[in-house]
């Protein structure tokens, strides 16, 4: 796996809370994968946040995307995924403009240790 890597990645995940909830899978399915998600959130290289039902709006449509970044940030990408295609930017301002995104996710999401309580707590709902 990517994340046993001697050096492995170190990504900062959000996921909202809706996300959790959705039933759209059988529910031992999904009870399997947030236990799965709240054990990957233990690795010390792993960052889980959630943005939970309560937090404040950040935008109103947020594609799925990776802000992939390095010691160089004029290298940055960002990956945007939607249901028919994938697009890759890398234009200075598309990408200040998904770093004050991933900036004001942080702001909002619980921390790690809430969005794992949280994630827990879905699981236990189901």
């Amino acid at each position: 796996m990517v994340l046993d890597r001697p050096v492995p990645p170190e990504p900062e995940v959000f996921r909202a809370e809706l996300a959790s909830r959705s039933r759209h899978k059988r529910l031992k399915v999904m009870r399997e994968q947030l236990a799965s998600l709240a054990a990957v959130s233990h690795r010390e290289n792993v960052t889980i946040r959630v943005t939970p039902f309560t937090a404040p709006t950040v935008t109103s449509s947020v594609q799925p995307f990776t802000l992939a970044g390095g010691p160089v940030p004029q290298l940055d990408t960002v990956q945007v995924n939607n249901a028919f295609d994938v697009a890759f930017l890398d234009a200075i301002a598309q990408l200040e403009t998904y770093r004050a995104l991933v900036k004001a996710m942080r702001d909002v999401a619980l921390d790690s240790s809430d969005s794992r309580s949280l994630i827990h707590a879905i699981a236990k709902e189901m």
